[in-house]
C-alpha cells in the first residue's frame, strides 16, 4: 500500500475479459457506475506478493476497491458498487 500511495500509476489497467454475454453486461454496468463520478478515472490492478490489489485512480488519488489472494477466483463487483 505504501508503494501505491507514492506511485499510484504503477498498477496496470484492469482488463476484465468476461467470458459470457451476461458477465460482459454486468461488467459494463459496474464499470459505468464506478467511473460515473470520475469519467477520467481508470480501474487498475497491482500485484503485491500473493495479493492482487484493485483500485480506482482518479485525479492522482487511489481509491482502494479490493484486495484478493491470488487463489480467489473473482471479484464480486455487484457488492462493491
Amino acid at each position: 500500500i505504501a508503494n501505491l500511495e507514492r506511485f499510484p500509476e504503477m498498477g496496470r489497467i484492469f482488463d476484465a475479459r468476461p467470458d459470457s454475454v451476461e458477465a460482459l453486461t454486468r461488467w459494463e454496468r459496474t464499470q459505468s457506475r464506478m467511473l460515473g463520478t470520475h469519467p477520467q478515472a481508470t480501474l487498475r490492478q497491482y500485484i503485491a506478493d500473493d495479493y492482487l490489489i484493485l483500485y480506482l485512480l482518479a485525479a492522482n488519488i487511489a481509491y482502494l476497491i479490493a484486495i484478493k489472494h491470488h487463489k480467489q477466483l473473482a471479484f464480486d463487483f455487484e457488492r462493491l458498487v
